[in-house]
């Protein structure tokens, strides 16, 4: 079984990378704002490269 979350969170792009140091994964798709904050990103996973989560902004 594998959990996922989904965020929405400010300052999309600082969060997203922070949470990609802090659990050791890589951004996948995603789709960006004018301003270039993440309107949608799915990180992830560096060991088996599964999808295990999404940020969105607010």
């Amino acid at each position: 079984m594998t959990l996922g979350a989904t965020l929405y969170v400010k300052n999309s792009t600082e969060a997203a990378a922070f949470y990609c140091d802090a659990f050791g994964m890589n951004i996948g798709y995603n789709a960006r704002n004018d301003d270039g904050t993440y309107l949608h990103a799915e990180r992830i996973c560096r060991q088996n490269w599964k999808k295990t989560g999404r940020a969105y902004s607010p």
